[in-house]
């Protein structure tokens, strides 16, 4: 958490806000997130420069200029908000601050848990993209054949596959327990005992539960709020997911939790039998 809708939420408003401002300084605190925030002289070359596009893969935020490209990554307590006039807060990290229009506007990094990054890469070369899968919502590059043929060669369960970023990204705990919901999908069933047609089934409930949650503004798990500030309302739209003993939305079965993965797991066990 945050994931691909919540990220997505963030990149949409950052570019309705931000597109065409000219970055104009940048302030970091002495403290690292999953590693050392570039110190403030690092960004010094794009002061002035134009933000030209905002863009997301997988979980990853991406502010494009001419030359370079600032990477973001949420992390699991990550928020971004845009002000006119900072009003600081424990925990922020990083001020983007960029003029538009006369009037000056503040991109602001915060994460009390600093499981988040920021980069500073080549707008050509971008390292820590070049591990991740396909994004999700790459319909050319991610599609069912391809999960197909990459679900072939491992043994692993079906939603510690889904979470790999290196197969697929931007899928998350969240959205993988609600996809396998509707694709009546046991989490733990082996990724190859899938078939092609399941696959296929699975993808459209990925990408059709995702596109809902991007409408509805996200899920607002624990910290998550988009660059407004407010909250994300798909959290009320959850079958499955923080469910656990609450009847489910199709038969009524009490919804299970195990552990998988260090993660926890939601599942009906009538809508998602154990196939042997």
């Amino acid at each position: 958490m945050p994931e691909l809708p919540e990220v997505e939420v963030c990149a949409q408003y950052i570019s309705k806000q931000l597109l065409d401002a000219s970055l104009f300084k940048v302030t970091t605190s002495q403290l690292s997130l999953r590693k050392p925030i570039p110190k403030t002289r690092e960004f010094y070359p794009l002061y002035h420069q134009t933000l030209k596009t905002v863009s997301r893969h997988g979980k990853y935020l991406l502010l494009n200029f001419s030359s370079k490209t600032i990477i973001i990554h949420l992390g699991m307590s990550g928020t971004v908000r845009i002000e006119f006039k900072v009003n600081k807060k424990n925990h922020d990290h990083c001020i983007f601050s960029f003029t538009k229009a006369q009037n000056l506007l503040h991109l602001i990094y915060n994460d009390p848990r600093r499981f988040g990054m920021i980069s500073l890469e080549g707008s050509d070369a971008l390292p820590s993209l070049s591990k991740l899968g396909p994004d999700l919502f790459n319909q050319t590059q991610c599609h069912p054949r391809y999960l197909f043929s990459k679900a072939q060669k491992t043994s692993v369960a079906i939603k510690t596959f889904l979470l790999d970023q290196t197969i697929v990204a931007g899928v998350g705990n969240i959205y993988a327990c609600e996809a396998l919901f509707t694709s009546n999908i046991h989490p733990a069933t082996s990724a190859q005992n899938l078939s092609l047609v399941q696959l296929q089934t699975l993808t459209k409930a990925l990408t059709t539960i995702m596109k809902r949650a991007i409408r509805k503004g996200g899920s607002s798990i624990r910290t998550f709020t988009n660059p407004e500030g407010t909250l994300g309302y798909f959290s009320f739209s959850h079958q499955v997911y923080d469910r656990a003993a609450q009847p489910c939305t199709m038969c009524h079965t009490a919804i299970e939790v195990f552990t998988q993965a260090s993660r926890s797991t939601y599942y009906c066990p009538h809508c998602q039998p154990m196939l042997m």
